[in-house]
């Protein structure tokens, strides 16, 4: 029952399984021992506290992700799993060599080795072992991982009692102590007294532990299932893909690029650095780069939004060319002459092209970094708050796809995906060119085709008629232009621009998913290629100034 204790000699209770979630005790002969438990809820250590950095990608690594024999700020051997932050918290949280514990639970599992001394451990089998168990809630098998660390003033070892791949335990009294021969229980352990123990949440999901002990005629277990799984709010989420992104450019670059002070109101270039938008236009598309290198053939969207933003931040760094040169005297005639730089342009740019992909970044990258961090559950935990948050079914049916090893489920949800992004995210910043007015930018019909549309009195032109008139050049490499596939659509019309980009023999969609039936269609292969050039490479395929791309 819950709380009790026992006090039953042992020979007439050999093992005594399940104790209770709040913490109970077991009965060892006429003594009883303090059982240790799991929270309920244990969250998964992936954010980026320790500063470590993979030298291979340039990617930061999630400070539950240790990789003994490789130091992943050096590169060099190590054979330790890590617990010390590897370069000081942008923040000023933790200090370079820091020992981070603070998204731990502190304390153990099961008896803790500091009870009894030393002798009553030795000869005994001391095990924590995962159970081979499936997930009541899923249908799945349980798929939470957890990690073990004792800490001290001045050092700590990592504890790993269990192979995560063979489940097979180790025995805690004459091993279990990562780097080290020492062992946790018993005479041999190297970890001192009054040393501090921490549980890590390293991969997510329910998972079931078993505490046991093996001495003699003494056989005592405890097990307890409890979740792996991070719950954060949507705003929690965006903030650590803030300081992921600040964390990576800070170390390649030695500049620090943060979203959060992305403004689409300070324009494309501004000659005030710490308003230029340039690095963090760049830096989002880099980011959703990642997403799809980490995660290929699942993180679809990922991948094909990087490769589609050629076109865009084509666009953005030509029309800013423009617009600054409307102030001035414009080089391309008929325009020399007609005054101040263009209003409609400047909306263009901003209310459109800056403004769509930042709340499009919004939308989607905590969503792709919930899922990465700590899986389908926490997503669910934001759904019973915000339901509105994102597509959960389609995150469902990613996970399902993922898990089944299911392409089409994966290729589906990713679709999904995208047609919120079109219908929900970005409608309304195509609405604010609907009956925008503009000076219409030089043809350059050796890029673009470039088409000059009808013009009212004041020689200004619709903007969506403009835009929808001028995408002559498919995102994605061999596809039709916009309208070659819907002859007089406008781009700035959700149905017209949902029939482009998903109709079923051309569609963009269907291009990136192998699926289209007239157009090329890409591989695995193809994407990862198309996924992995820089966006000025991408993008000077649709300039008119390549040289001009920043």
């Amino acid at each position: 029952p819950a709380n009790s204790t026992s006090s039953l000699p042992i020979d007439v209770m050999p093992t005594l399984g399940n104790a209770p979630e709040a913490g109970g005790e077991i009965g060892i002969g006429v003594s009883l021992l303090t059982v240790e438990v799991a929270p309920e809820v244990l969250a998964v250590n992936s954010d980026f506290d320790e500063g470590r950095i993979d030298p291979a990608t340039g990617y930061a690594i999630p400070d539950c992700d240790d990789m003994p024999g490789v130091d992943q700020k050096t590169g060099s051997g190590n054979t330790q799993i890590a617990l010390n932050a590897s370069r000081a918290h942008l923040d000023g949280l933790f200090a370079n060599d820091e020992k981070v514990t603070d998204d731990m639970h502190k304390g153990w599992f099961g008896v803790n080795p500091n009870q009894l001394g030393d002798n009553f451990w030795d000869g005994a089998n001391v095990t924590i072992r995962k159970i081979d168990k499936i997930d009541s809630d899923t249908g799945y098998k349980e798929s939470g991982q957890v990690r073990f660390y004792a800490k001290w003033s001045g050092g700590y070892y990592g504890i790993a009692p269990y192979d995560f791949q063979t489940l097979q335990p180790v025995n805690l009294v004459s091993a279990g102590v990562n780097g080290n021969n020492g062992s946790v229980y018993g005479a041999s352990s190297t970890i001192p007294d009054g040393a501090e123990f921490y549980i890590e949440g390293v991969r997510p999901g329910k998972i079931t532990l078993e505490w046991r002990l093996q001495k003699g005629t003494i056989d005592v277990k405890h097990e307890q299932t409890f979740k792996v799984e991070t719950r954060k709010t949507v705003a929690q989420w965006q903030e650590e893909v803030r300081y992921q992104i600040r964390l990576q450019t800070k170390v390649k670059s030695g500049t620090e690029v943060d979203v959060a002070l992305y403004h689409p109101g300070n324009g494309f270039r501004n000659a005030n650095a710490a308003q230029d938008n340039v690095l963090r236009v760049n830096a989002i598309y880099e980011y959703y780069q990642q997403l799809f290198k980490q995660m290929p053939e699942k993180f679809m969207w990922a991948g094909m939004a990087k490769v589609a933003a050629a076109p865009i931040y084509a666009g953005m760094s030509d029309l800013n060319t423009w617009w600054i040169a409307t102030g001035v005297t414009p080089p391309w005639p008929p325009y020399q002459g007609l005054g101040d730089r263009d209003y409609g342009i400047e909306v263009f740019i901003e209310g459109l092209l800056l403004d769509g992909q930042k709340r499009i970044f919004n939308d989607k990258a905590w969503a792709h970094r919930a899922y990465k961090s700590s899986g389908i559950g926490a997503l669910k935990h934001v759904e019973t708050s915000n339901i509105l948050a994102t597509n959960f079914a389609a995150w469902r049916l990613m996970d399902l796809g993922i898990y089944n090893n299911n392409q089409s489920n994966i290729f589906a949800a990713n679709g999904d995906l995208l047609r919120r992004e079109q219908q929900e995210v970005v409608q309304q910043n195509y609405d604010i060119v609907q009956n925008l007015q503009i000076r219409q930018p030089p043809a350059h019909p050796s890029i673009n085709g470039g088409v000059m549309v009808a013009v009212d009195a004041n020689g200004l032109a619709n903007a969506g008629e403009w835009l929808s008139a001028n995408s002559n050049n498919n995102p994605l490499p061999g596809g039709p232009g916009f309208r070659a596939t819907i002859p007089g659509g406008r781009l700035d019309f959700f149905g017209d621009r949902w029939a482009w980009t998903s109709n079923g023999t051309s569609g963009m969609l269907q291009i990136w998913t192998g699926a289209s039936t007239s157009a090329p269609g890409f591989n695995a292969g193809m994407r990862a290629s198309e996924n992995g050039k820089t966006i000025k490479s991408a993008a000077s395929a649709y300039s008119y100034d390549p040289s001009g791309l920043p």
